[in-house]
């Protein structure tokens, strides 16, 4: 995976001609390419979620995670075991917001390339995408700590727990906030004239 070796290449402290006089250093990349391999589909296809249609802002989203995941996990503050997925998630989520809010713009398009259903013909399939974007433009208007819940839960498809451990709040915490926040978004599709208006 090209990106990922890109990734890890720009943070690693072996890069370069000091990768030899590090003992264990290799390993220590090696494990963390190796968990980070298993998360690097999923990740991605919530990054583009997001970010549709601009892939390449997807890609670096998922980079710049990856990146600050070594660091994090070189410094002794990432366990590669307990919550890695949740928290790069979290990472690519905070950093879309904050480039988001940086370049004032944000256009959901149609999802072409990830059909809500291959059964479903073109009228369909677009309707399907234009509710889906709705839904995208709902969620972004919730506070980061809903919207974080929402997005970990429902976009990424992560378990209650992972994101209790991700966030260090407690489940009940995560299961209010998921409820308000899908609450939140149901009313604004409702008001806004929205998929969930009749």
């Amino acid at each position: 995976m090209p990106t990922l070796n890109a990734a890890l290449a720009l943070s690693s402290p072996c890069s370069g001609s000091s990768a030899s006089s590090s003992p264990g250093c290799s390993d220590l990349r090696e494990r963390f390419e190796c968990r980070v391999q298993r998360e690097h589909r999923s990740l991605s296809a919530f990054a583009r979620r997001l970010t549709h249609p601009d892939e390449e802002l997807a890609r670096d989203l998922v980079q710049e995670a990856i990146v600050k995941g070594y660091r994090h996990f070189l410094a002794g503050n990432l366990d590669l075991d307990r919550g890695l997925k949740a928290w790069l998630v979290r990472v690519v989520s905070n950093d879309f917001y904050a480039n988001r809010w940086r370049s004032k713009r944000f256009e959901a398009g149609p999802l072409d390339h990830e059909p809500i259903c291959d059964r479903l013909g073109p009228e369909e399939s677009a309707i399907r995408n234009d509710e889906f974007r709705q839904v995208l433009e709902a969620i972004a208007t919730l506070s980061p700590e809903q919207r974080l819940v929402i997005e970990m839960i429902d976009l990424a498809g992560l378990e209650y727990s992972e994101v209790a451990r991700a966030l260090g709040i407690p489940l009940g915490t995560v299961r209010s906030r998921l409820i308000r926040a899908r609450l939140r978004v149901a009313g604004r599709l409702t008001r806004g004239g929205g998929f969930g208006r009749d």
